[in-house]
């Protein structure tokens, strides 16, 4: 649990909030939801300059080195297994993804409302809503580090999926849908007799100990999420054409042909060589 607020909130809010602002403004990722967990963490974003290994790699990297840091100890932060990352292939499972998120500590019975967690969480901002975070006061965060600014703002920016309404119209939209989650979830609670942990317990968390309830280690780690049974099989379709052309250019590249077209959707070798790209498919 080491991203954990336990009696320290505003603290461990900080860091994060700090160093995910960083990123964002460093690689030029939207932010649309964001929720820090106790052990993970969940963000909707767009990736817009084609940057996400980029992105994840500071991001990921700084939040362990400070957290460790902060929690005086060293060594392994993250699963070594690695995040999971899906793409939507259609507005309204990609609207679901933003309640999803925001409600994720209700969902968990940790909170009544999403609003009151006390970790960093995008409920209750508006769409178009900014907030700034100081550079927190951890030995990691030298001010003579150019890196390190003594501020950071974080924009929650409306998603491709809700383009056709304004911030205004955007947020109420998904206030209703979170809300409507958490009523649903108190409901449940309520049916099954059981109690949401609270700003008491939660304040009792300590860092160092495990979840009670762990994922399990040895599942499925999708990387296409669609309900539709017909969708994601074409997406699954999608993956394995875009693996053959990908393995076809690597190994013409790899028997002396330099002008060979990878892929859209081509990251490494391209960092590594700087090998042709092709567009985005229309």
């Amino acid at each position: 649990m080491l991203l954990a607020t336990g009696l320290e909130p505003e603290v461990v809010r900080q860091i994060f909030g700090y160093l995910l602002g960083r990123a964002l403004d460093l690689y030029g990722v939207l932010l649309h939801a964001a929720v820090q967990m106790g052990n993970h963490h969940h963000l909707d974003i767009t990736d817009v300059r084609g940057v996400l290994p980029n992105f994840k790699g500071f991001l990921h990297g700084m939040l362990a080195r400070a957290f460790n840091c902060y929690r005086g100890r060293t060594g392994d932060f993250w699963e070594r297994a690695g995040s999971c990352d899906t793409v939507r292939d259609n507005d309204e499972e990609a609207i679901g993804d933003l309640v999803y998120t925001d409600a994720n500590p209700v969902s968990a019975g940790l909170v009544k409302w999403a609003e009151i967690w006390p970790g960093l969480t995008t409920a209750g901002w508006a769409f178009g809503d900014e907030c700034t975070f100081e550079r927190p006061t951890l030995p990691f965060f030298t001010d003579e580090n150019e890196a390190w600014p003594p501020n950071v703002t974080i924009v929650r920016s409306r998603p491709p999926c809700l383009r056709d309404l304004s911030d205004e119209e955007a947020t109420e939209l998904l206030e209703d849908a979170v809300r409507r989650r958490c009523v649903e979830k108190q409901a449940e609670m309520r049916e099954s007799k059981r109690r949401f942990r609270g700003a008491q317990k939660l304040a009792k968390e300590r860092w160092w100990r495990r979840p009670k309830h762990p994922k399990p280690r040895y599942g499925v780690r999708p990387q296409v999420a669609v309900r539709c049974k017909w969708r994601r099989l074409a997406a699954l379709q999608r993956k394995r054409s875009w693996e053959a052309e990908y393995a076809a250019a690597d190994e013409a590249f790899k028997n002396g042909n330099r002008d060979v077209e990878f892929p859209h959707g081509t990251w490494l070798v391209r960092q590594r060589h700087g090998v042709r790209v092709g567009a985005a498919p229309s």
